[in-house]
């Protein structure tokens, strides 16, 4: 991903941003999923929204294509579907 700036890594997951026209799109790589890295990612989520609040953001976006368990994942996470690309993904949004 270009120009992505990492937010999280830990063995378990990674957190990044970028910044594509003038929204900020967030990314998440699962490397290892179980209720304990669900649990762990739910406060390390409640954190990172903060870190964007008080750097004054209100929106934080996502780019997914039109699979199930990535659309489960993102709006478990807080995340609406706002737009369907011409190419069949998902932009969903998240108002802080």
């Amino acid at each position: 991903m270009n120009n992505s700036v990492s937010i999280l890594d830990t063995e378990e997951y990674s957190v990044s941003y970028y910044i594509q026209n003038g929204g900020v799109f967030l990314h998440c790589d699962v490397f290892k999923w179980s209720k304990e890295v669900y649990q762990k990612m739910l406060t390390d989520w409640a954190y990172i929204l903060e870190v964007f609040k008080k750097n004054d953001i209100k929106k934080l976006y996502a780019l997914i294509p039109q699979e199930h368990k990535l659309f489960k994942f993102s709006t478990a996470f807080g995340f609406e579907p706002v737009y369907l690309t011409s190419t069949g993904s998902f932009i969903l949004e998240q108002e802080l």
